[in-house]
């Protein structure tokens, strides 16, 4: 018996050690890393606060501000912090700069909002738009200050619409065109210092083409202690340097960094998020939940910054991931061909062992899973038996005291009837017709059967929908709440309204029923649908109030 026990133990140890290829490569993803990542994405709201802050700040420094210098420089701050954090409101300032600049005869600020406006333009996707606004400006004519900034935008638009566009055709012109731009750039830069790392690293990545140089750059760039998305920027483009050495590892931290980066930085603009998400499907089926959820904020910064560019490319990793994610299983299933064949013979030997131990629990399980369901099916059925009862009940007991309303008025009517009959025979017997007449012509005993029919309506219809009126005052707007003095009865407006729930539609139906002409019925009806919240579906939703009754 004990040597028996053993044989399942060991299978199990056979199952594990097939298993341990996949799980090694699942736990190649460096962990704490990833971890710094969602502890990032936990605080994301908490820097988008201080972002928010920042910016409230400097509005509120813009609305008290009177010198046109510093109104000028605030637009500026505002659109530098908004330049990567929302597309649209970053044009706003840029083009409130223009405006003033232009107004004032600014002649240096309006060109570098100008030039601005074509950087923004080339985060966003409008690349034509971009060069036509540079074109309104001549390099020659510009500002020694402006130059770096101008030739730097140049090189931009032409790298983006070169990786965009795609296009064979006209990728050399576009790469010639980034390389001139970018080297009249670097003409204007100040020397190697902490804020220029960036720049240089490009410089060497895209003029020299000497990717080790340039990694040098971007590796002083991280090491600064200033805070900025250059330095997400940086570590993306590290990333991208590792991950074509080879260098998985290394990439994959860059990248991590890069994501970390552009959440400190509140960057909506990004990329690195999208990349990661296709990588971590690259890695295992173990990462796809993560990698769905980080293309997902990816997509909701896209939408966010409002930046069409930024947009597409997220639908573009789509694919990618999904094509990816199809490789990584067809790889897999090739590997773990072997393994199933192996846990398709353990699983056979211990279903051979394991039949009858089956066989002889399953029919006692199936017959308690039985029992208990038909226990909680019972049960349910008598809490609802229990409730019909009730609902039964009540409806008995309001029939019956509608019942008793109906027979009251009967033989109310009957017995006025009848006095009607005596004083007819008796006036005619007396040769009084004269006054008979003028009897039956007095408003008096009407106005008292109106007012007894009236009340007998309201307390008949209220017992049977005793929620009618809280539940018809939700149509109305808050204001025009109808509010009545006393209990058990309804005013004119409800009437003409509950008799529509009843069914009658017809203003000249409702007005015989409460003694009014059809004109006024007609106002009524007007006035109230004029307090309603939607006034065109205001009659189709008082037809369907009460329709549960309620114990």
């Amino acid at each position: 018996m004990h040597s028996e026990e053993k044989q399942p133990m060991k299978a199990y140890l056979y199952i594990l050690l097939l298993l341990l290829p996949t799980i090694v490569q699942a736990a190649s993803i460096n962990k704490s890393l990833l971890q710094s990542l969602d502890e990032a994405l936990e605080q994301k709201e908490h820097y988008v606060s201080m972002k928010e802050h920042t910016l409230d700040s400097l509005k509120n420094l813009l609305h008290h501000s009177t010198d046109r210098d510093q109104v000028l420089s605030l637009y500026q701050d505002l659109y530098r912090e908004y330049y990567v954090y929302k597309y649209d409101s970053a044009m706003v300032y840029n083009e409130a700069a223009i405006k003033l600049a232009r107004e004032w005869d600014y002649k240096l600020q309006e060109k570098r909002g100008l030039i601005q406006r074509s950087e923004l333009f080339a985060l966003g996707g409008r690349y034509y738009e971009g060069f036509d606004n540079l074109q309104q400006m001549e390099a020659d004519s510009l500002d020694q200050s402006l130059l770096f900034r101008y030739h730097y935008t140049n090189f931009l638009l032409n790298l983006y619409l070169g990786e965009y566009g795609d296009d064979n055709t006209y990728s050399s012109s576009y790469r010639s065109q980034r390389e001139y731009h970018l080297k009249e750039a670097m003409k204007y830069l100040e020397p190697e210092n902490q804020n220029t790392y960036y720049y240089w690293g490009e410089y060497y990545s895209y003029v020299e083409e000497d990717p080790e140089k340039a990694k040098s750059f971007y590796e002083k760039q991280v090491a600064t202690d200033i805070v900025s998305r250059a330095d997400a920027m940086a570590y993306f483009n590290l990333s991208n340097y590792y991950f074509n050495k080879g260098e998985q590892k290394l990439g994959e931290e860059y990248l991590i960094r890069s994501c970390i980066s552009d959440i400190k930085n509140c960057v909506k603009e990004n990329m690195a998020l999208q990349q990661l998400s296709a990588y971590l499907f690259q890695e295992g089926i173990n990462q796809v939940e993560r990698a769905e959820r980080y293309i997902s904020i990816a997509l909701e910064d896209a939408r966010f910054y409002d930046s069409r560019l930024r947009i597409v490319e997220s639908s573009r990793v789509f694919p990618t991931i999904i094509n990816a994610y199809q490789s990584l299983l067809q790889e897999q299933n090739k590997k773990q061909q072997l393994v199933l064949w192996g846990i398709t013979f353990l699983a056979i030997w211990l279903l051979f062992e394991t039949f009858f131990y089956i066989k002889q629990n399953r029919q006692l399980s199936e017959k308690r899973n039985e029992l208990a369901l038909s226990n909680d099916n019972l049960t349910k059925l008598n809490d609802k038996l229990g409730v019909l009862n009730g609902q039964l009940m009540d409806t008995n007991h309001r029939r019956e005291r509608l019942a008793k309303i109906y027979i009251d008025l009967c033989a109310d009517y009957i017995n006025k009837l009848k006095s009607y009959q005596s004083l007819v025979r008796r006036k005619i017997k007396a040769n009084q017709v004269n006054d008979l007449a003028s009897t039956i012509s007095s408003t008096r005993l009407s106005e008292q059967d109106a007012t007894t029919f009236l009340t007998h309506f309201d307390k008949a219809f209220l017992d049977l929908y005793p929620t009618f009126i809280d539940e018809f005052n939700q149509l109305l707007r808050p204001e025009e709440q109808i509010i009545i003095p006393q209990e058990r009865t309804l005013s004119m407006e409800l009437r003409i309204f509950a008799l529509i729930r009843l069914g009658v539609k017809e203003s000249s139906e409702i007005a015989s029923l409460l003694f009014l002409s059809p004109q006024t019925i007609y106002n009524y009806r007007s006035t109230v649908k004029n307090k309603a919240i939607d006034r065109e579906t205001f009659e189709d939703e008082v037809r369907q109030l009460c329709t549960i009754l309620r114990t």
